[in-house]
């Protein structure tokens, strides 16, 4: 299968995934939206106007806009405490709710919200355990196969990319060996801008502006290279600045500098 082919198939993969996840998050949500409307029928009618009712994951919160700001600040929130967190059925509620000594009318009304919200707990909280994990249960299927499928398309797609980026560091490799790569200075750059390979622990070709392979070792696991780089310099004859072009052999360059000098700068080079 050819690059242009394998990112064809990674362009159909990604959008079947972003099908798949958009169900997933769509159920997500429809479970959610369900969560909160079968649990406002417990505490909706004990909250005051303002106040209001939200659902995330395994907690519910209520909330209340703060006086003179554009925040709606939790007032307590009441957490279903799954057996584990594989099958979201709650075995027991908790609550949790902030202190403080202000004794404002805000924080007054909602001390006698929080003791309503403890009263229908107290009489309540095993009907309300049912209902929650009735909800639970009617999506965990559909929501953990839906999972599932995204979880299994992710991995395709990251395991096709890992192909694409190897098929795409042969081809480069192919041309090195050829032809050899040329780098270029954009117009007004500095030869600074040009890439940098490491050659030895201890060496560094900064300024690479053309690299060819000629000859590979017979373990494959380094290379001889023809390197040519560019340094600015002062022509004191001129009274100019001047770029100098310098061509070494360095030999015997680890395979994996060379190929992480590819894949660095793969982005620059053309191959078609």
């Amino acid at each position: 299968m050819t690059i242009t082919e394998l990112n064809q198939k990674l362009e159909t993969l990604k959008e079947k995934c972003k099908f798949k996840n958009d169900v997933y998050l769509e159920l997500r949500n429809d479970k959610r939206k369900d969560l909160k409307l079968e649990l406002s029928k417990y505490f909706e009618k004990h909250l005051l106007e303002d106040m209001m009712m939200d659902i995330y994951d395994d907690v519910l919160y209520i909330k209340r806009k703060e006086v003179d700001r554009n925040y709606h600040k939790e007032l307590v929130s009441i957490y279903f405490r799954n057996v584990d967190y594989k099958t979201e059925i709650a075995k027991e509620i908790e609550t949790s709710f902030y202190s403080t000594t202000d004794n404002s009318q805000y924080e007054l009304e909602r001390m006698i919200v929080i003791g309503k919200i403890g009263q229908v707990l107290l009489e309540k909280s095993e009907e309300i355990l049912n209902t929650y994990n009735e909800i639970q249960s009617s999506y965990k299927d559909t929501l953990n196969n839906n999972s599932k499928l995204v979880w299994e398309l992710e991995d395709e797609i990251r395991e096709l990319k890992d192909d694409i980026k190897q098929a795409e560091l042969q081809q480069i490799k192919d041309v090195l060996r050829k032809d050899g790569l040329k780098f270029e200075v954009k117009e007004g750059d500095s030869v600074n801008t040009l890439p940098n390979i490491d050659v030895r622990f201890d060496c560094i070709r900064k300024n690479v502006a053309k690299i060819k392979m000629l000859n590979r070792t017979a373990s494959g696991k380094s290379a001889d290279l023809e390197i040519t780089t560019l340094k600015k310099m002062y022509d004191y004859e001129s009274g100019e600045y001047k770029i100098n072009e310098n061509t070494m052999i360095n030999q015997k360059v680890r395979m994996s500098n060379i190929d992480q000098f590819l894949l660095k700068y793969r982005d620059r080079i053309n191959v078609s």
